[in-house]
């Protein structure tokens, strides 16, 4: 199949399938919940593996690569049922932004992860501020968002100074990759713990998850 085709007809899947799991989710069988988010992850995954053979591999865009297979991993265990599938999705999740914040400093250099830190540090004490204390009553689950959204916030910084420092056009969809991943998490977060509407919150989460992992994957293109 000639590429510039195949590369439309790839978005053009990702976005259906996307859109299908976000409309259907709750409606349909557990099942097929299943295996159209996986499907969704899946078709993400090609678009980045396209983008790979597109430019070319290196490390950093490799390790994109694994962050995304570790994200539709943690799709496929995250809808299943049970504990230890929940966990085992959440640490495939986990996997998967450290890989991306590898990638990250590859390509720009190791010497800004504590400035990024530093800076999501403050970010993260400003949200907790103005935010987490006045959604979250319970202590407990307002420190553990506080913790993962420290995180997120450091793999955004380190892709934000990454762009500052380098320049490289690659950073540019990773940023709003980056972006995008901390809303969609801290949108499930307050689902989860702050009493946020779920009647319109889920399709916020899953739609800016599912921008967020398109954008990592089409930052490979621009290396």
């Amino acid at each position: 199949m000639p590429q510039k085709i195949l590369f439309p007809l790839l978005l053009a899947l990702s976005v259906c399938l996307d859109t299908l799991f976000i409309v259907a989710d709750g409606f349909v069988s557990h099942k097929l919940s299943v295996i159209s988010k996986t499907a969704a992850t899946f078709c993400i995954l090609c678009i980045g593996l396209f983008c790979l053979a597109q430019s070319g591999p290196d490390a950093a865009s490799i390790l994109v690569i694994a962050g995304l297979g570790c994200g539709m991993l943690g799709d496929l265990f995250l809808a299943l049922h049970g504990d230890a599938a929940f966990y085992t999705g959440v640490c495939f999740f986990f996997a998967g932004h450290v890989l991306y914040i590898l990638s990250f400093l590859l390509t720009s250099s190791f010497m800004i992860a504590l400035p990024a830190l530093g800076a999501a540090a403050v970010l993260c004490v400003l949200m907790f501020l103005l935010v987490l204390r006045k959604m979250i009553e319970q202590r407990s689950k307002r420190y553990a968002m506080a913790g993962y959204s420290l995180f997120l916030l450091w793999m955004f910084c380190c892709a934000l100074l990454s762009l500052i420092m380098t320049k490289q056009a690659r950073f540019w969809p990773a940023c709003l990759g980056a972006a995008l991943f901390c809303v969609s998490d801290t949108v499930l977060g307050f689902m989860l713990f702050g009493g946020l509407d779920k009647k319109f919150a889920p399709v916020l989460c899953m739609g800016t998850y599912y921008a967020a992992q398109t954008c990592l994957a089409l930052s490979i293109l621009f290396t």
